[in-house]
C-alpha cells in the first residue's frame, strides 16, 4: 500500500481505510478529525509474513528475536517456504528447533512429538486458515480482483503474524523445563534436532533447503553470538 493510511479507530478496534476509501466514507459517516490518525506504511522486510524491525525493538522474547535476525538471512526464507509447502514444516517449529541449536541443545523425537502437540490444534485452526487466506486474496476471490482487497489482504497479514507470535510463545514457555540436552556444538544440535523433526513427520527434508538452512544457521553464529 503506497502513501499514507488512514486508521479510523471504531467500537471493534482499528480498520486501515486509504485516503480515497476514507473519504468515501466519510459522505455516509463523518469521523470526528480527532479519531483520525495518520501513520507511515510499515517498512516490511522479506521472511515470516513480513517480519519488521519495528517488531524486534517491540518485543523482548529472545526467540522472537532470533527468528526475526535468522529468517531475514539470504535463502533461509526461500529454504523454509520450500520446507513448509513441500515437507509439511512448521516453520515456526523449526525456528525453535534452530534456537535450541542456538544454545547447543539438541532434542529428540519424542520431545519434538511433545513440542508439536502444544501448537498443533493453533497452527491447524488459525495460522493455516490465516495463510490460505491471504494466498488466495493475492489474485483475487470471485469478482473482487487482488487490487482491490490488497489493503484488507495487509490486514490478514498482520494477523498472520501475531498468530504466528503466539504460537512462538507458546513453543518458548518449554525453555523453561530445560528441554534437551547438551550438544557438542551448534551445528550438531541443529543436524541433530533437524534429524530428529525427520523422523516425527515421517519423511526427509528436501535435501537443497535442509542443506541452506544449515549453512545460513552455521554462519549466522558469528554474526549474532549468544551474549
Amino acid at each position: 500500500m503506497a502513501g499514507m493510511c488512514i486508521i479510523g479507530l471504531g467500537l471493534g478496534g482499528c480498520t486501515i481505510l486509504s485516503q480515497q476509501n476514507a473519504r468515501e466514507i466519510h459522505d455516509f459517516a463523518p469521523v470526528p478529525q480527532s479519531r483520525l490518525v495518520s501513520v507511515q506504511p510499515l517498512r516490511m522486510v522479506t521472511g515470516m509474513t513480513g517480519y519488521n524491525e519495528r517488531n524486534a525493538n517491540r518485543d523482548e522474547s529472545p526467540f522472537w528475536r532470533f527468528s526475526l535476525r535468522f529468517y531475514a538471512r539470504s535463502k533461509v526464507s526461500a529454504a523454509c517456504l520450500v520446507l513448509q509447502d513441500e515437507a509439511s514444516v512448521d516453520v515456526n517449529l523449526l525456528l525453535f528447533l534452530l534456537f535450541l541449536a542456538e544454545h547447543q541443545k539438541s532434542v529428540e523425537m519424542p520431545d519434538i512429538a511433545r513440542l508439536n502437540a502444544s501448537v498443533s490444534e493453533w497452527r491447524e485452526q488459525v495460522v493455516k486458515r490465516l495463510r490460505d487466506l491471504r494466498r488466495a486474496l493475492k489474485p483475487g476471490i470471485g469478482e473482487i480482483p487482488g487490487t482491490v482487497s490488497e489493503t484488507f489482504r495487509g490486514q490478514i497479514k498482520r494477523l498472520e503474524l501475531e498468530s504466528e507470535r503466539i504460537e512462538q510463545a507458546a513453543l518458548e514457555r518449554f525453555c523453561a523445563e530445560a528441554i534437551g540436552s547438551p550438544a557438542p556444538s551448534r551445528v550438531a544440535a541443529a543436524e541433530a534436532n533437524f534429524a530428529a523433526y525427520e523422523v516425527q513427520l515421517g519423511r526427509p527434508f528436501p535435501t537443497e533447503a535442509r542443506a541452506a538452512l544449515l549453512s545460513a544457521f552455521a554462519e549466522f553464529g558469528s554474526h549474532h553470538p549468544i551474549a
